[in-house]
């Protein structure tokens, strides 16, 4: 779970370097104007920027005065915010694409909306932060052997089946 986590990260530092020329270059149509920068300013910076806000909580919790009801209140919101949008999120999936079959799913998915922002993201922010440090500092960057598990077997029956040549390319 997290090798996979900090190979995407990694993944996605090195694409955005690849393809830096095309950042907001208005020649590559959306690709260029609309999605790589969002990976940019959305999926790249954001773990260094929460990374950076944790520190400097620390710091003032340390050195400084302040606020804590307003901390309090702030971080409440927050959180709250975020489980709206979740519960929002799994409402209008149930409504149009009803992913889930049955309620027991939904219920466990309406649990996990209230702990993920404790469990499962810092964890996936510190792959990603382990992902760009090895990208940075030349680390680990071979991708490793990932063998396919069934899809080669199925995909050959079938190409038997109908008969097909395949052609390497």
């Amino acid at each position: 779970f997290l090798r996979q986590r900090v190979r995407w990260s990694r993944g996605l530092l090195q694409s955005i370097h690849l393809h830096r020329k095309m950042i907001f270059n208005p020649k590559y149509g959306r690709t260029g104007m609309i999605t790589i920068p969002y990976y940019l300013l959305f999926e790249l910076i954001v773990p260094v920027l929460e990374l950076l806000g944790v520190i400097f909580l620390i710091l003032n919790l340390l050195f400084f005065d302040i606020n804590y009801p307003f901390l309090f209140i702030i971080s409440v919101s927050f959180y709250l915010f975020f489980v709206k949008i979740n519960l929002l999120a799994i409402y209008f999936d149930q409504i149009e694409h009803k992913h889930y079959s049955n309620i027991k799913e939904v219920m466990l998915l309406i649990c996990v909306v209230f702990l993920e922002p404790f469990l499962y993201h810092p964890i996936n922010n510190y792959a990603s932060l382990k992902g760009y440090y090895n990208f940075l500092f030349n680390r680990e960057k071979k991708w490793g052997h990932m063998p396919r598990k069934g899809f080669n077997q199925i995909s050959n029956k079938i190409i038997k089946k109908q008969n097909y040549t395949v052609q390497k390319y």
